[in-house]
């Protein structure tokens, strides 16, 4: 129901019921409470006075001091304090009546707040010491330590604030509460105590006077040794020790603190074996451990380390498994001192120890910077002794502190320990994980903008775009290497060897993604840097003889030959540090180059011999270069070296285990052709019968070339009066051209040729008829073309008639 129903309801009731009624009652209450809980208060404070001023409820119901502590509620929250006291009193007055120890403490609880609101803390100090009492008549043993808690805390903030005017009274008087209810044995339980002590360490640190809360558990201490002696007794000793070296600590007096730390360890020293309990020699090794990172702190890492180590025998006495978690942090802790002093052999003997611990137990690890420090360490020592697997532990145990940081700068440590991780994988050709981790640094770095390390992240991009680079992903690659290039412009960069080995690398991606121009333009760029260089290393004299050898096989592939020789013999010019192999290259390319271009022979000679002069391969690889050296010499006419350098390809090719038999028809081809040029026409048949019968057996076929060996080979037999093998050649060659679909001008020249033989041998070999057909051919075949007047076998045509009719005694026609 809502408050309007609520309200609509009470209106009726009071025309029904009487004041007292249960169901009137019930709707006050359901109306005081909404609200109180919607902060209606005064609205609220209405409702409940209405039920407390209906006498006959208030005499039958005993609990009547819960409405009280309502209205207590209400008037505290609109700072009405004395309505607030007034029905305090109240309730008290009534809960005391109950006998109910729990509705009292509510009572003095709600009474105390409003003390402590109107800061009356004379008054909080007496209503709380009265409800001690109380706890204790009624023998409730929790209310009271509640009690006694809030009492001391109050009291300990009033002696802070009032040190000046009021520290020694405020002190008489806390004394003689301590001797009544905290040094009185009745009550005297360590954990209660630690509580009490606990919250005024607090109050006295939040505060920041640490000299104060020294001098104020110096006094409690005083008290303690005074009770007679108990378990209990030793243990608060001890921890109000150590609380006071806390307190020494936190004042960053560390020399105070270890001493007050070893004040305790000569007391547990001075116990009998009995008293050594478990408690006892769990103090004893946190001093230990204190002791330790206090030296640490102070740079006296002997100190630490001696102190870590008679920690560790105590342990060994114990002969106790418990304690592993303390065997790690003492091992953590030395193993930090050793890093810090550069000893890692012993510091690894330490660290191993500490891993052991780790991998075996379900110990806590607590991390620092000090950690981070040691981890890296140990890293590094491992990564450059190639332990890679526990280089990449220490890294990523590192990693695993930082991740928990909510510091915004941790994310530059995060960059460099995935990087160190990167690079383990990296060695261990771990590429997946090596990327993983470089990309994740990456992805850091360029969503927050904070001073990374700018070679790290260079080195990064690097590797990325080398590995993006040898697994062809060239676009990656680029991207990587441009991203390293932008960073060095960025930071103005004056290395120009380094800038001009990235653009190589970009120019080689272009290159492989047959870009042809910007590849030029990357190299370009490389070059024109190292011109600016006054002395050039070795290395870089390589990559420029590189950087030329790619340009001039770029031209070469767009068959800009001049420009694709100049390249290549810039290359050259640094011929005292090329290999052999890249010697070989390059005049083996300059040649092919030469060979394109009209009238160069001599030069494609002059290269070609050049490159068999450094021959570094079998003589598989140079056979072509005889060929080719034969060809040029064909094409100026010196036959005589011609047929000398194919001769040698022949021998070459035929010393081959496994012949190249196409090669095989070339080579003889050619050598038949130039006996042919120096009409020695026997040995020219011989070749070209030969490679006639070869290419036959390998089942390939190449028009001209068959074409060339039958004219050839026709030509040699007609030379040496073998007119019927000539005519099986020419015809050969004619039908070959016949079947030709292309007839343009100079397959039409070729076929008036051939008829023309064809005529010539069939007349020497006495057959009339069919010479005078195939003359008959060749004149129409002349008739229907452009070479009908200027063709050279057109009169000979004509005069071989003439004389065919005189056979046939037709002088007219003759």
């Amino acid at each position: 129901m809502t408050i309007e129903h609520y309200e609509k309801s009470l209106l009726f009731q009071k025309n029904i019921y009487s004041n007292y009624h249960p169901l009137r009652i019930r709707t006050y209450f359901k109306l005081a409470e909404i609200y109180n809980i919607i902060e209606k208060y005064d609205l609220s404070i209405d409702y409940y006075l209405e039920i407390l001023n209906n006498k006959p409820f208030n005499d039958e119901n005993e609990q009547i001091d819960m409405l009280h502590n309502q209205l207590i509620c209400c008037y505290l929250k609109l700072k009405q304090y004395d309505l607030a006291i007034k029905h305090a009193n109240l309730s008290l007055r009534i809960s005391e009546k109950s006998l109910d120890i729990e509705r009292i403490e509510l009572s003095y609880m709600l009474m105390n707040d409003i003390f402590e609101k109107q800061q009356k803390y004379d008054l909080t100090l007496e209503c709380y010491e009265k409800l001690v009492k109380k706890s204790i008549e009624y023998n409730n043993y929790e209310i009271m330590k509640k009690a006694r808690s809030k009492y001391i805390s109050i009291m300990t903030y009033l002696i802070i604030e009032e040190y000046e005017r009021n520290f020694e009274n405020n002190m008489k008087i806390l004394s003689e509460f301590y001797d009544k209810y905290l040094f009185n044995e009745n009550f005297f339980i360590f954990n209660d105590f630690q509580q009490i002590i606990l919250s005024i360490s607090l109050i006295y640190l939040k505060l920041k006077k640490f000299s104060l809360g020294i001098e104020y558990l110096q006094i409690i201490l005083t008290n303690i040794e005074k009770l007679s002696n108990n378990h209990d007794k030793y243990r608060i000793i001890f921890y109000l020790n150590s609380r006071i070296a806390w307190f020494y600590e936190k004042d960053e007096k560390y020399n105070l603190a270890i001493s007050q730390y070893k004040i305790i360890l000569s007391k547990i020293e001075n116990l009998d074996n009995h008293d050594l309990t478990v408690c006892i020699i769990d103090e004893a090794l946190q001093c230990y451990e204190s002791i330790g990172q206090l030296y640490y702190q102070l740079n006296e890492y002997n100190l630490a380390i001696e102190n870590q180590l008679e920690g560790l025998e105590l342990i060994k006495t114990t002969n106790d498994n418990k304690y592993q978690q303390e065997i790690y942090d003492f091992n953590y802790r030395i193993t930090n001192c050793y890093v810090e002093l550069e000893n890692f052999d012993l510091a690894l003997i330490h660290y191993r120890k500490c891993v052991e611990i780790e991998e075996k137990t379900s110990i806590s690890v607590e991390e620092s910077d000090e950690s981070l420090y040691m981890y890296e360490c140990f890293g590094n020592f491992d990564y450059e002794n190639k332990q890679y697997d526990s280089a990449i532990d220490s890294y990523k145990k590192a990693l695993n502190i930082l991740q928990t940081n909510d510091d915004p700068e941790s994310s530059i440590s995060i960059v460099k320990f995935n990087y160190k991780i990167g690079c383990c994988y990296n060695m261990q050709q771990n590429m997946v994980l090596f990327i993983e981790h470089f990309k994740i640094a990456l992805e850091i770095q360029e969503t927050n903008q904070f001073n990374y390390d700018n070679v790290q992240t260079m080195d990064m991009n690097f590797q990325l775009g080398w590995y993006y680079q040898q697994n062809q992903k060239y676009d990656l690659a680029i991207e990587y290497f441009q991203k390293m290039l932008n960073i060095q412009e960025i930071l103005n960069i004056d290395d120009k060897s380094y800038f001009a080995d990235l653009y190589i690398r970009i120019g080689k991606c272009y290159e492989q993604k047959s870009m042809s121009d910007l590849s030029l333009k990357f190299y370009e760029k490389a070059l024109e840097l190292y011109r600016t260089i006054i002395e050039l290393n070795s290395l870089e004299e390589k990559k420029i003889t590189d950087i030329h050898w790619r340009i001039g096989k770029i031209y070469r592939n767009q068959q800009d030959w001049n420009l694709s020789i100049e390249y290549y013999q810039n290359s050259l010019k640094y011929l005292n540090i090329l290999n052999t192999k890249l010697v070989f290259d390059l005049y083996s390319e300059v040649g092919f180059c030469y060979q394109q271009i009209s009238n160069s022979e001599i030069m494609t000679i002059n290269y070609y011999k050049k490159a068999i002069d450094i021959n570094p391969y079998n003589n598989s690889k140079i056979i072509e270069f005889y060929y080719q050296i034969g060809i040029c010499y064909q094409k100026i006419n010196d036959v005589t070296s011609a047929i000398q350098y194919f001769k040698i390809a022949l021998e070459q090719l035929n010393e081959q285990a496994d012949k190249d038999f196409v090669q095989l028809v070339d080579i003889h081809a050619q050598i038949g052709f130039c006996f042919c040029d120096i009409e020695d026409w026997n040995s020219s048949m011989d070749h070209c019968l030969l490679a006639f019968e070869i290419y036959r057996n390998i089942k390939m076929y190449n028009t001209a070339l068959i074409y060339r060996l039958c004219i050839t080979i026709a030509h040699c037999f007609g030379q040496n009066d073998m007119y019927n093998l000539a005519i099986e050649y020419f015809e050969q060659a004619l039908k070959i051209q016949e079947d030709e679909n292309n007839h343009n001008s100079d397959k039409k020249f070729e076929i008036i040729h051939l008829n023309n033989q064809l005529g010539y041998c069939y007349f020497m070999s006495n057959q009339y008829d069919i010479a005078y057909h195939y003359y008959d051919k060749s004149i129409e075949t002349a008739k229907n073309s452009s070479c009908y007047t200027r063709h050279f076998s057109i009169i000979d045509n004509y005069e071989m008639f003439g004389y065919i009719y005189a056979y046939y005694h037709n002088k007219i026609l003759a």
